[in-house]
């Protein structure tokens, strides 16, 4: 044949399958495992292993529910999640074609796609319904393939660069994909969690991460897998670490199943071949043993990083030089870089008791996992650069700590000690603890909490914070060139922001009209304008006004207030209270003390006061009596008005 000449020659695959069936006593037996996908999911840059699904076969309509593909799209993340091997992907070209073959959903026939386009580092799987016989629930398995090509793209179609599959006795395991199957008599429960799942009910997700487990390899047609397998038991090194009994792993009769009712840590293994219904099994920690032995390459679920007690340390984590290959390195006081494994679900860093500075540089796009760090004893700086878009939790224990999120959803807890915590962009979460902190949430929506003691500081920023201050005497702080309302449980100007338990806060004004209105608020507030004609008003506390530049009008309210005017021509009403006026600027201000004792200074300029009522008013250099006894400084005229 000309194929043949031109070095060209022909490879065959074979599918495999695996079943559930249901018990008679509720269980429902092993499922079915065909490998499959079912639609396009959205890019997932952070898994190793992706699952692309396809509904195309699903002539049934069993997937026209959007909510069921979301929960199989869900157990795929998470399934495919825990893994790092780096898939080849297969796109035909002139001369080298393939023909993935795998079980139709709808009607269980053997069918094909030809030149079917599987992306890198994906599982291609179709999924669909039909009535299946035998009481089972579902079936599933990886798909067999023809392939026609060089030997290069033999090998690809075959193994999908995982060498150890191409050897006699094959080690690893490349699949393309398959399909999987459910049962379209069911009496299915499809939510994400089990409430609502009933005695009567077969979850939905349980038989999904069965049979794409079987899609991956766990059958005894797959000789990575059988490999292990002897007289009944399984002997794979990694599963024996997990297994809770003695000795081998005993099977189930069909050698592609742990035996019925095989534990892990207490929790029945999803990979065994029954199902009770009303039951939710997740993949133990034996099931994804089972899948090392096979081949596959697990992340570790937690990495932690311990640094030596003694003095402190300069800390910094980054991506190693090579992208994409699920390590991160960790560099401690300049020297040589240590290299790590990426974990799937945890990375938590613990610094020593002293000083120490720990910096996120960036990571690697697979990188997924949570990240804690505890700053332990000592002035702590925890810090990212702007760009680091992961969200982590910092918690500074004890000492004076700097603690600084990134661009994601941030946790940042001070604990002990007088701490600075600043979110960044993101919806974070920041808790100074005890101790007077500093706390500034940055864009997004935040929850600012000063915790236990008083003097925390809680800066307002873009976005609907909440702005929490806890025990003792607590401060918000907000500046923006815009109109701010406050009342004892909002704050409106940046956001809309809302306040607990806070007792005093300062308002900035910026360069256009501001109206900083603190009418509602019972605590103490210091409104600050700027250049433009602004209109101070304060609450029933203790409070500053200070107009600055433009021609202002100040108002204190109730309580015992202090009015500072600005340079040009202000007009200063003290209110109720004994109160502090003073025009300050060399122009014409109007000064009012209200009821009350007050003090009325006018400053440089041509001042005057004013007042007015149905009282008996006494106006002199010096004093002005009617309803209070206020003193003069510095007024050149005076103006009284009493009623009709």
């Amino acid at each position: 044949m000309l194929f043949r000449s031109l070095g060209i020659r022909p490879l065959r695959g074979r599918t495999g399958q695996s079943a559930v069936w249901r018990k008679r006593n509720r269980r429902a037996g092993p499922a079915t495992v065909v490998s499959g996908w079912v639609e396009s999911l959205e890019d997932r840059t952070l898994l190793s292993v992706q699952f692309v699904f396809d509904y195309s076969y699903d002539t049934a309509g069993f997937f026209n529910d959007l909510s069921r593909r979301v929960v199989l799209d869900q157990v795929a993340t998470d399934l495919g999640s825990r893994f790092r091997d780096q898939l080849e992907g297969l796109t035909a070209t002139s001369g080298n074609t393939w023909t993935a073959e795998f079980s139709d959903p709808a009607t269980g026939n053997l069918v094909g796609q030809v030149d079917l386009v599987v992306p890198t580092d994906t599982l291609y799987v179709f999924a669909g319904a039909r009535e299946l016989s035998g009481g089972d629930v579902g079936r599933g398995g990886y798909g067999g393939y023809s392939a026609t090509g060089d030997a290069a793209w033999l090998d690809r179609v075959a193994a999908r660069g995982q060498g150890g599959a191409l050897l006699p006795a094959p080690t690893d395991f490349g699949p393309w994909g398959g399909s999987i199957t459910f049962d379209s008599l069911t009496n299915w429960h499809f939510d994400a969690t089990t409430t609502g799942l009933d005695p009567g009910e077969i979850d939905f997700r349980s038989v999904a991460v069965h049979e794409l487990g079987h899609l991956m390899g766990i059958a005894a047609s797959n000789p990575s897998w059988s490999r292990w397998v002897n007289e009944g038991e399984f002997e794979g090194p990694a599963s024996l670490i997990e297994f809770d009994g003695m000795g081998n792993i005993p099977l189930a009769a069909d050698e592609g199943h742990w035996g019925d009712g095989i534990t892990d840590g207490g929790q029945e293994a999803a990979m065994d071949p029954s199902l009770n219904s009303g039951e939710r099994k997740e993949f133990t920690a034996l099931d994804y043993a089972g899948l090392v032995d096979v081949g596959w390459a697990l992340l570790p679920a937690t990495q932690t990083i311990d640094v030596a007690d003694g003095m402190g340390h300069t800390i910094e984590i980054a991506d190693n030089l090579f992208p994409g290959d699920f390590h991160f390195q960790v560099t401690i006081d300049g020297n040589t870089p240590d290299t790590y494994l990426v974990p799937a679900n945890l990375l938590t860093i613990n610094g020593a008791d002293g000083d120490d500075t720990i910096t996120f540089l960036g990571l690697d796009s697979e990188f997924s996992a949570r990240i804690v760090v505890n700053g332990q004893d000592g002035n702590d700086l925890v810090s990212a650069q702007s760009e680091f878009d992961w969200g982590y939790e910092a918690n500074g224990n004890i000492g004076d700590d700097s603690l600084s999120g990134g661009d994601g959803h941030d946790t940042l807890n001070g604990g002990l000690g007088a701490d600075m915590l600043l979110g960044g962009e993101g919806d974070d979460e920041l808790d100074g603890g005890d101790g007077a902190d500093h706390l500034t949430g940055g864009p997004g929506e935040d929850l600012l909490q000063g915790g236990a003691g008083d003097g925390d500081t809680l800066l307002a920023d873009s976005g609907n914070d909440t702005l929490d201050g806890g025990a003792g005497t607590d401060l918000v702080e907000a500046e923006n060139d815009a109109d701010f309302t406050l009342t004892d449980v909002s704050l409106d100007g940046l956001g809309a922001d809302v306040l607990l338990s806070i007792e005093n806060v300062t308002i900035l004004g910026g360069m256009a009209n501001n109206l900083l209105d603190a009418a509602l608020f019972s605590g103490s507030v210091t409104l600050a304008g700027a250049a433009g004609e602004d209109t101070l008003l304060g609450g029933s506390g203790v409070d500053l006004l200070i107009g600055n530049g433009g021609k202002d009008t100040l108002e204190g309210g109730g309580g015992d207030d202090r009015l500072l005017g600005g340079s040009a021509a202000d007009r200063l009403d003290g209110g109720p209270g004994n109160d502090m006026v003073s025009g300050q600027g060399s122009s014409l201000d109007s000064l009012i003390g209200g009821s009350g004792d007050d003090t009325l200074d006018g400053g440089p300029g041509n001042d005057w006061v004013l007042a007015s009522g149905g009282v008996d008013w006494v106006l002199n250099d010096t004093m002005l009596t009617g309803e209070g006894s206020d003193t003069l400084f510095l007024v050149e005229r005076g103006e009284l008005v009493g009623d009709d």
